[in-house]
């Protein structure tokens, strides 16, 4: 074979190589974590929902009965009790009332609109919820698991999640985004395969 020609041949031979060694199967963590970049997630709306705790209702003490006598019974049958009366009546005083209890912090209910553009999907996808205040400063940062179940390409669904105890005030704001997996928060990310 010449020269010339021995170079061309071993660059394409080269160059395919790679490519059938990049194209060739992943790993199902590397694979998971490809897929999770063909999902979109976007806020359509939030409002708060105030869950008000529950007081426990006083109880009073409820007189001892005891059954009357039928007819056709023993004569030597007990005699009905008489009735004691309450304590609260024999200048004992009642124990007060339980005082409300405080508000508990309000609940964030997100509707979330998922779009999917892949062949592959996942079960599940995690996403970060970003709370900001008025001014724009974080104030925290909630990762929810959404299950979503096996999408079509180009699906689009609509998922509500609660966001339990936040700390809300009036101007803050909500975003949604789908994190980067870190080195070593596989994890804290269900979606993606243990190991």
């Amino acid at each position: 074979m010449p020269k010339t020609l021995r170079f061309p041949v071993l660059a394409v031979f080269l160059l395919i190589t790679s490519a059938l060694v990049a194209c060739g199967p992943q790993d199902p963590m590397t694979a998971a974590i490809a897929e999770r970049q063909n999902y979109d997630v976007r806020l359509s709306s939030w409002f708060e929902k105030r869950v008000e705790p529950m007081t426990e209702p006083a109880t009073e003490p409820v007189a001892e009965q005891t059954a009357e006598p039928t007819e056709g019974t023993d004569a030597e049958s007990p005699e009905p009790a008489i009735e004691e009366p309450l304590a609260e009546f024999e200048g004992e005083t009642p124990e007060p009332a339980p005082a409300p209890a405080e508000p508990t912090s309000p609940t964030v209910v997100l509707d979330l609109v998922v779009i999917y553009n892949g062949y592959a999907s996942l079960e599940g996808l995690t996403v970060e919820v970003e709370h900001v205040d008025a001014a724009q400063n974080e104030k925290a940062t909630y990762r929810e698991y959404l299950e979503l179940g096996q999408m079509a390409n180009a699906e689009t669904r609509q998922v509500t999640i609660e966001v339990e105890d936040v700390d809300l005030a009036e101007g803050d704001a909500f975003s949604v985004s789908v994190p980067r997996v870190g080195e070593g928060e596989s994890g804290e990310f269900p979606e993606l395969p243990a190991g």
